[in-house]
Formats: structure tokens, C-alpha cells, sequence
């Protein structure tokens, strides 16, 4: 996964808060996270990621693993206002703030309205109800979208979203600092754009946090494939 290897780390101090007006990590801080570093094997992953199918759709999602690259496939109507389904590879009981980070390398088209990228809410198995739901992702047609639910009925129903260099591989990034929330974008993995951000009263200071799919079309499986999948705390 790249030359994140060497900072793959247990056990080892954070620094202090990143704040939010800075989109670079302190250079001391260390990955708690990652896919690969936690020994996923296929097809059971490890006790500490939880994998949901909450498309309510045939056929069903899955996932895998080969050298620590993840691939979803999953269908579902959407992840918004009526709607809530998605398959979700995620962490329970992330503590506190964190900085999240993902690079997609391919995205099946279903929609131009497919999604695949990071998600964040109180409780990932509670879809249609869980607040402080937080999403930053790519969609094939309509470009980088960053989304939320704004009246804490636990579907997303506000979006910020923006076409701009969105040709893969991208990659994204999901950060959050006491309630608020920043969604960035990366043609490379070093240089990042503030996509958006906001502040949502509802977001617990313990959290869920994984990556997730939704096609966008009922019926029909989007295969996405996503690298890279690390998080830093503070």
C-alpha cells in the first residue's frame, strides 16, 4: 500500500490536536488503522473490522481482499433522504478526532450518482436513523461529493459537490475535529483540497468510521476497488 509502510505502528504516542484550517498531518503522527497493517485475510477480515450489507438488495454485496487491496461490490438504491442503503467495511468505536484517508482506484459505473468513498455516523447498524452521518465520496458522473444529514433523521439530504479532476485514481480524505467535519480531495495522495465542511451538534465523540459503496441502481452491482486506507488520531 504504497510507502505508508514504515509508519504502521502500535502503541506508539500521537501528537497534539491537528486543527482543522491545516490539511497536512503533524509530521510525528503515527497510523493507529489500516487494512493491511491489521492482517486482513479473505474472507473474514479481522474481529476489529465489522462488514454490513445494508443495500437490502439482490444479489448481494461482498468484499475482498488481495495484498491489501480492498474491493467492494455492492448495489442499493442510494444513500440519500429516503434512502440508506450501502455496504460498509468499517471500525467501531473510533474515539475522538481523527484524520481518514483513501485512494479509489476504480469504480464500476452504475449511475452517474454511484457513490464509493468514506463514511462516519454514531452507529453504522442503525442505517435510516443513526445522526451524525458524514460522507466524503466520488461519484462517476457527478464528480467528488461531500454530504450530510443535516435534521438528524439519519439519511444524508445536503451535498457539496464539484467535477473537478475526479478521473482515477483519486483520493479522499475524512476528517474530523470535535463535531466538525472537513471532506478533501487529492489527485495524488500529498497535495489536498478542502472540498467542504461542516459542523453537526449530533456527531458523539465515539464514532464509526469505514469505507463504503452504493450503486445507485437497484439491481446492480458497482465494483469499486480502494488502496491506501489509513486513519491517524490525535
Amino acid at each position: 500500500m504504497g510507502g505508508r509502510g514504515s509508519k504502521w505502528q502500535a502503541g506508539v504516542a500521537i501528537s497534539s490536536m491537528i486543527k482543522m484550517a491545516s490539511i497536512n498531518r503533524d509530521s510525528t503522527a503515527v497510523v493507529l488503522y489500516s487494512l493491511e497493517a491489521d492482517g486482513i485475510l479473505i474472507p473474514e477480515f479481522t474481529s476489529q473490522w465489522t462488514w454490513a450489507d445494508n443495500t437490502n438488495d439482490t444479489p448481494v454485496a461482498t468484499r475482498s481482499n488481495t495484498g491489501g487491496v480492498i474491493t467492494i461490490d455492492a448495489g442499493g438504491h442510494d444513500a440519500w433522504t429516503t434512502y440508506d442503503e450501502f455496504a460498509v467495511l468499517y471500525r467501531a468505536g473510533i474515539d475522538g478526532d481523527f484524520i481518514c484517508d483513501i485512494r479509489i482506484t476504480a469504480q464500476e459505473f452504475q449511475d452517474n450518482w454511484s457513490k464509493a468513498g468514506i463514511m462516519v455516523r454514531n452507529d453504522m447498524t442503525a442505517p435510516g436513523s443513526s445522526t451524525g452521518y458524514v460522507i466524503m465520496c466520488r461519484t462517476p458522473g457527478s464528480g467528488y461529493s461531500f454530504q450530510y444529514d443535516s435534521n438528524d433523521n439519519g439519511y444524508l439530504d445536503r451535498h457539496v459537490t464539484n467535477t473537478v479532476g475526479q478521473s482515477l485514481p483519486v483520493w479522499l480524505r475524512l476528517k474530523k475535529v470535535g463535531t466538525t467535519f472537513g471532506g478533501y480531495r487529492s489527485s495524488n495522495g500529498t497535495s489536498w483540497t478542502l472540498h467542504s465542511s461542516i459542523t453537526r451538534a449530533s456527531a458523539n465523540t465515539v464514532q464509526d468510521v469505514g469505507i463504503f459503496v452504493t450503486s445507485h441502481n437497484f439491481g446492480n452491482l458497482s465494483l469499486c476497488t480502494f488502496e491506501d486506507f489509513v486513519m491517524d488520531q490525535s
